[in-house]
């Protein structure tokens, strides 16, 4: 990984980075951005133990997609929030 990215995420939490608002617009994703536009996309199906995929989480997850493409972020990570 180039050295600069890892000098950015220095200070960070790196397992979930900045702490996600309460008032999500999503029911299985929480993003947040960082001070240096790093945007943290927290993968957090709801109700459920594990994240797995379905129709219903892909069309949420293009939606952010989308809402990161007129705001682009300086880089993204993808995450899990589930143990």
């Amino acid at each position: 990984m180039d050295s600069r990215i890892m000098d950015l995420l220095a200070d960070r939490v790196l397992e979930l980075g900045p702490k996600p608002a309460a008032d999500s617009p999503y029911r299985n994703f929480k993003l947040t951005r960082d001070e240096d536009g790093i945007a943290w996309l927290l993968f957090d199906r709801a109700d459920t133990s594990a994240n797995t995929l379905s129709a219903d989480l892909l069309e949420e997850l293009d939606a952010i997609v989308t809402a990161l493409e007129s705001q682009r972020p300086t880089g993204l990570v993808v995450r899990s929030a589930k143990k």
